[in-house]
């Protein structure tokens, strides 16, 4: 599946692996709204955070 995206204002034409591919279509359509992708973010943000304290945390108990 070949697929265009604009990156740094420039237009860039390349084909996607077989697994993306059918990743893409599954998701075509779906949209987060930008609280939802705020709140996505942040609790992967928050997440990454715990596990990068959990053994200074483990070492304090």
């Amino acid at each position: 599946m070949n697929v265009s995206a604009i990156v740094s204002g420039k237009l860039i034409k390349l084909k996607l692996s077989p697994g993306l591919a059918v990743a893409w279509k599954q998701n075509k359509g779906r949209r987060m709204s930008e609280a939802e992708a705020v709140r996505f973010v942040e609790t992967k943000r928050r997440e990454h955070a715990l596990r990068q304290a959990s053994p200074y945390l483990a070492s304090r108990a």
